[in-house]
């Protein structure tokens, strides 16, 4: 059913755009007015998934992003992945399997940095965290597309 598709397809851009243009935020606006005064409560929702490590987040105009790399990496992968499926019809039916696999990258990443074979280094991270939030994002959108919905 192509309008059930494209309907919840549309919807995830624009849920996944508007998730991560907000750990952008603090590069964005002024320092002063009604934004500024909002910006500790948009912080905050995001800590809930994500440590904001200062040394682990990328800087915008001196400005640290509300999240780590690899969260950065995460939500544009699930962003990319949410356009990618939106400009193609064709249905994923993504095996279980991918899932297991998926954070692998970002384990070794981790394992190699806690055991000191490499120091940490901010685009492994976010390219780790890329990989899984484009597969996570294709599995999430299959089930819910999977869901019945009354015409």
């Amino acid at each position: 059913n192509i309008p059930k598709l494209l309907f919840i397809r549309t919807l995830f851009v624009l849920l996944t755009a508007l998730w991560t243009w907000g750990i952008f935020i603090p590069a964005l606006v002024n320092d002063i007015g009604v934004e500024y005064s909002i910006l500790p409560f948009i912080k905050h929702s995001y800590s809930l998934v994500c440590h904001q490590d200062i040394d682990k987040s990328f800087f915008i105009n001196t400005k640290k992003i509300f999240v780590c790399s690899r969260c950065t990496g995460i939500y544009s992968g699930a962003f990319l992945s949410s356009l990618f499926l939106l400009f193609s019809l064709k249905r994923f039916n993504l095996q279980k399997v991918y899932l297991w696999i998926a954070p692998v990258p970002m384990l070794i990443d981790v394992l190699f940095n806690l055991f000191g074979m490499y120091s940490y280094n901010k685009i492994i991270s976010m390219c780790t965290g890329l990989f899984f939030g484009s597969i996570l994002f294709i599995y999430i959108s299959d089930v819910f597309e999977k869901i019945p919905i009354k015409d």
